[in-house]
């Protein structure tokens, strides 16, 4: 049995989606998006409304914040909004630490279980870090220095509190090696978590 995405404009996410119709909404945009349709925020209402109804959204972006920027490309940093507990990590990395992600549970199973931060593209850390107050959360891959340093995770699944479950990629994972891998898998997670 395959699945049949449906490509959604965000007048459909204005018209307030309810999971039994999309039990999985995927954001594949970069920083900026529509927040405005008809009425101030209606995206964001409508995003909300998905969620807090049983939703789930997987965060694949191709720019390192999501909701970051409206349609005016005005700063107005939604994302916490949608679950995402996203923090500035660095511009670039720091020159005197070794980077590795690692997996500290077989999450994503067709993927090293430690690998290489990239040393060449857009390299704008943005990791989520897990807010237990608000969301049950699973680590699927972290990233760590050579002295076990944490600076937050590249891959995260949370169950939010308020409703709803978010799963987050950072963008630069999508240009390296494993990234059909990493899609895969993630994919894979979700379908057991949410599509049961």
């Amino acid at each position: 049995m395959g699945v049949r995405p449906d490509v959604l404009m965000w007048e459909d996410v204005a018209a307030r989606l309810v999971p039994q119709q999309y039990q999985v909404l995927l954001y594949a945009a970069g920083e900026s998006y529509c927040r405005t349709v008809q009425t101030p925020g209606d995206v964001d209402l409508g995003l909300t409304q998905y969620l807090t109804a049983g939703g789930c959204i997987t965060f694949f972006p191709s720019g390192p914040w999501p909701f970051y920027y409206d349609e005016s490309h005005q700063t107005v940093n939604r994302s916490s909004q949608f679950g995402l507990t996203l923090r500035i990590g660095w511009e670039r990395p720091p020159s005197n630490t070794k980077l590795n992600f690692v997996q500290s549970n077989w999450h994503l199973p067709h993927v090293p279980k430690q690998f290489s931060f990239p040393t060449s593209g857009d390299l704008r850390w943005r990791p989520f870090f897990a807010d237990y107050r608000h969301a049950k959360y699973v680590s699927m891959l972290q990233l760590c220095g050579d002295a076990g340093n944490y600076f937050g995770d590249a891959i995260a699944y949370a169950e939010l509190k308020s409703g709803g479950r978010i799963v987050y990629t950072w963008f630069g994972l999508l240009n390296g090696p494993y990234a059909e891998a990493l899609l895969f898998d993630v994919f894979d997670f979700v379908t057991t978590q949410v599509c049961q």
